[in-house]
């Protein structure tokens, strides 16, 4: 039954040989489990990978548990960022020929042994990596979807201007991470992280101007302005009473701290609801008191033109950082595609600092 609901396109006539079938982690029952599923065929301008790693993301424990249906026509398989070597094109893709290793987000699909992903979405791997050695699988996965998210959530969504103060919540996280790094090197803004105590070092290395103890989410807020404010005078600018930009993927236990950091007319960009869908006490009052701006955000729906200009614009000015060694992308821990039960839990747990990776 499963092979006839995933099989959606058959092979074209005279195409590399390949496998009929292949290994893919398919929630069944809310629980990630390896199937054989047949090897996808790419079709207009999209590229067949052979997958060597894929990243695993908090979005993919949220699908896992029934609260992110992939959006219509993507994979239902897990998997939203990819390297792996092209071993087919589809018609009318020339950007990256059979034999290209290439990196990828990609709406669904990357826990597998083969994935397949649009060619103007597909960065190609640098040779080379820090000091010289062969760039691996395992780091250049923890790229695509962690700092595109980043990028698009400090500049295309959030707006972010030199000298404001933008409070990254979870700033430990692979986005944390990407988005203190881009802010520190790109924007000159203000990266002030909250994070659990064990956490705190990760995002002062990573470049966060101030880091905060979240303790049980309850009382940080103090913290954040104060530390705000002295950051502020390090810079020689005037003390506010709240901060610009707040980058969130908590959400409803946030809500209310939020609110109370946050400076008339500031940004509050949601992306993740780690801390529940339904918002306490009275938001709207606060909202509209302060004329908080509350953006909303995702990336994997996103149509192929804005992934396309995520993509150029992370291979074109973030990629070379990675080579260069200016900017990091930790990975925690490497698990075996058969292992992805494993690799969720230490996800939803958050016990990582840095990326986890998955191999077939």
């Amino acid at each position: 039954v499963l092979r006839s609901i995933l099989c959606t396109r058959a092979g074209a006539p005279g195409a590399m040989a390949l496998p009929m079938f292949m290994k893919g982690v398919l929630c069944v029952d809310k629980e990630p489990k390896v199937i054989e599923v047949p090897v996808p065929q790419p079709g207009e301008n999209e590229l067949l990978l052979k997958v060597e790693a894929a990243g695993v993301n908090r979005a993919d424990c949220m699908q896992a548990a029934g609260n992110y249906p992939p959006p219509p026509g993507a994979s239902e398989l897990l998997g939203l960022e990819v390297v792996g070597t092209v071993v087919k094109c589809g018609p009318n893709a020339s950007r990256h020929p059979e034999g290209t290793r290439v990196m990828s987000i990609l709406a669904g699909g990357g826990y597998a042994q083969y994935c397949v992903v649009h060619e103007r979405v597909a960065m190609a791997c640098p040779e080379t990596w820090r000091g010289g050695e062969p760039a691996k699988s395992e780091e250049l996965c923890a790229i695509p979807e962690t700092w595109s998210t980043a990028h698009q959530l400090l500049h295309l969504v959030g707006k972010a201007q030199e000298n404001e103060v933008v409070v990254v919540h979870a700033g430990a996280s692979g986005v944390g991470i990407a988005a203190c790094q881009i802010a520190k090197h790109f924007t000159k803004a203000i990266a002030i992280v909250t994070c659990s105590a064990s956490k705190m070092q990760a995002a002062k290395d990573a470049g966060a101007a101030a880091v905060v103890d979240r303790g049980d989410g309850t009382g940080w807020a103090a913290a954040v302005l104060e530390a705000a404010n002295k950051e502020r005078e390090a810079r020689g600018l005037p003390a506010k009473t709240g901060v610009e930009l707040v980058l969130d993927p908590v959400g409803a236990s946030y809500c209310e701290q939020n609110c109370e950091i946050l400076a008339m007319d500031g940004r509050w960009v949601v992306y993740g609801l780690m801390g529940g869908m339904t918002a306490p006490g009275p938001l709207l009052a606060k909202v509209l008191t302060k004329r908080i701006q509350i953006l909303g955000t995702t990336l994997r729906a996103r149509t192929v033109d804005y992934k396309a200009e995520l993509s150029d614009h992370v291979s074109s000015q973030i990629l070379p950082l990675h080579v260069s060694g200016d900017f990091r992308a930790p990975v925690c821990k490497t698990f075996k595609l058969e292992e992805a039960a494993d690799a969720l839990k230490m996800m939803g747990e958050s016990q990582n600092l840095g990326k986890i990776v998955l191999v077939p």
